[in-house]
């Protein structure tokens, strides 16, 4: 939550600057990433301390619409620089930087959603294999 803190204060020096503002699209995407990430960590911790499998399910899932957000927000992004947009072009370094940090955040907090699914399996292939060799004795 700090490290997401951190990126929001970027964010909002960014915009201080007269000379390198966010354009209106971009700083919309910027905080709609922020929120689902912040919404992803949340999750993640939930999943973390419960152990839910069907959260960790949604946490799966939730990641990879994350993932497609953010490519589409970085399409679209090239293509305001393809335009000329001056408010892309002067942000642009830490536009692109804000989504990959955030990508590669939502990354790591997703990851214990396949601890816990890898969990799972493994539990019911041991229940498996304990059905077989039952069967076979």
């Amino acid at each position: 939550s700090l490290i997401i803190g951190r990126m929001s204060h970027d964010v909002a020096n960014q915009t201080a600057d007269p000379q390198r503002v966010f354009s209106k699209d971009g700083y919309s995407e910027l905080t709609t990433m922020m929120s689902r990430l912040q919404n992803n960590l949340n999750l993640a911790m939930s999943v973390f301390v419960s152990g839910d499998v069907d959260n960790a399910r949604r946490l799966r899932r939730a990641k990879h619409r994350f993932r497609l957000l953010n490519q589409r927000y970085s399409f679209a992004h090239v293509e305001r620089l393809h335009v000329n947009n001056l408010q892309s072009i002067g942000s642009s370094r830490l536009h692109i930087g804000l989504l990959g940090d955030m990508k590669r955040l939502n990354s790591l907090f997703c990851s214990v959603a396949y601890h816990v699914l890898e969990g799972v399996a493994d539990i019911k292939t041991e229940t498996t294999n304990d059905d077989t060799s039952h069967e076979t004795a």
